[in-house]
């Protein structure tokens, strides 16, 4: 829109096209997150206060899904779309990445409960989107991964998602507030 591109330029290009792309990233960062959960469950760092077999959904579900699709559209289109699309002008490999990593990492900075770890992890996640959209040349398979991991990791599985408390179909008690757990910034931070 500021630069009065095309939509695909930045590597939102069609859906149809890079569909299978989109369900790979949903699958991955719906995977990613119930493996931490269950490493989390089973080492005794998070216990739950309803059992796996007793989910407690609510409308908060729908609404976080919304919510989450949004925050995965626009945090892919600036983080790696526009910066990786402008950084490459540098013709420098390196540069759309890390850099782009960087900023998507700082843009957290603020968040309620960051640690060093959190924003060290954030950037790592970055690396890897930004790897997904230069394999890809589309935002969609990153897009997908943010929209399930922040999804699962907040309206399934209870985690704080960047440090925002949030409540998901399991209840959990974070028993040990430590490296593996991310404490009160969740997962990310661990």
């Amino acid at each position: 829109f500021i630069d009065r591109e095309r939509p695909a330029r930045i590597g939102l290009n069609s859906l149809k096209a890079n569909f299978k792309d989109f369900c790979f990233g949903l699958f991955l960062g719906a995977v990613s997150i119930a493996l931490i959960f269950f490493v989390l469950l089973f080492t005794g760092n998070i216990s739950l206060k309803n059992d796996l077999l007793h989910p407690e959904f609510s409308s908060s579900l729908i609404t976080g899904l919304i919510s989450y699709v949004f925050v995965g559209l626009s945090e892919e289109m600036f983080s790696r779309g526009y910066c990786m699309t402008v950084l490459k002008q540098t013709q420098v490999k390196w540069v759309p990445l890390v850099i782009s990593s960087l900023i998507f990492s700082l843009a957290h900075g603020l968040n309620p409960n960051v640690s060093a770890a959190g924003l060290l992890n954030i950037f790592l996640a970055g690396m890897l989107f930004g790897v997904m959209f230069i394999e890809t040349d589309s935002l969609w398979m990153p897009i997908g991964y943010h929209i399930t991991w922040n999804f699962f990791q907040g309206k399934f599985f209870s985690f704080p998602v960047s440090g925002n408390a949030s409540e998901g179909v399991y209840k959990i008690n974070v028993l040990n507030n430590n490296l593996l757990t991310g404490g009160d910034f969740g997962p990310e931070g661990g």
